[in-house]
């Protein structure tokens, strides 16, 4: 199944492996484990933006992801849940960067609310593909 990513910069953290998983809207669960991704630079549907393949693997879990806004009379915090699990403020983190971003506050600014899909996908299993 197609994956595609709009930021050069994730696609030279998945093939570096810092990039472990990708979170996607996902409303009818069509991404499973056993899958195999094809991952794409841009949409091979829209050719104005010049797409290619750079990589496949097989999807090794899928997880629920929640990200809400919690106000509080001090302010807002954020509640980053994984199959209702809360992440820890260093769990936020980790997960930041495991997806590709510098930080947890650039995540929460690409995401804000938002409720989708943990994709990881089997380390061992990606190959990259040349354009």
């Amino acid at each position: 199944m197609l994956m595609t990513f709009s930021k050069e910069r994730y696609m030279e953290r998945i093939i570096s492996g810092v990039k472990k998983h990708t979170i996607r809207n996902d409303p009818g669960k069509r991404w499973r484990q056993g899958m195999t991704a094809h991952m794409w630079m841009h949409s091979p549907r829209n050719v104005k933006k010049n797409p290619f393949q750079f990589a496949e693997a097989i999807i090794s879990y899928v997880a629920e992801i929640d990200i809400r806004k919690i106000q509080h009379d001090a302010g807002i915090t954020w509640r980053v849940q994984i199959n209702g699990e809360d992440l820890s403020p260093q769990g936020i983190e980790a997960l930041a960067i495991a997806d590709g971003f510098d930080n947890a506050w650039e995540f929460i600014d690409w995401f804000g609310e938002f409720h989708g899909r943990l994709i990881f996908w089997d380390a061992a299993t990606l190959k990259r593909v040349d354009k």
